[in-house]
């Protein structure tokens, strides 16, 4: 995601801090308009089976451009837990 000064940040590793649905509400809604961000990786946070779900959605969206996300081509999402 773009941070305020316009920097690029291909890449997010968020491990072990997401201990509910609502922690990874905010990534997602950053999700929908940032059209930098390649890879997401979530190691060892508590994420229920249905968010889990939906990010793998929205990865297909941000790479289709689709459903009213940026497109990035190459977006990857990964989900270890």
């Amino acid at each position: 995601m773009a941070t305020s000064e316009g920097s690029i940040i291909p890449k997010i590793m968020v491990n072990n801090n997401i201990t509910d649905d609502s922690g990874i509400q905010i990534i997602i809604d950053g999700l929908k308009t940032n059209n930098t961000l390649q890879i997401l990786n979530l190691y060892n946070n508590q994420l229920s089976d249905n968010m889990k779900s939906q990010l793998k959605v929205i990865q297909q969206y941000k790479r289709d451009g689709s459903n009213g996300y940026q497109q990035v081509n190459e977006m990857y999402t990964h989900i270890i837990t």
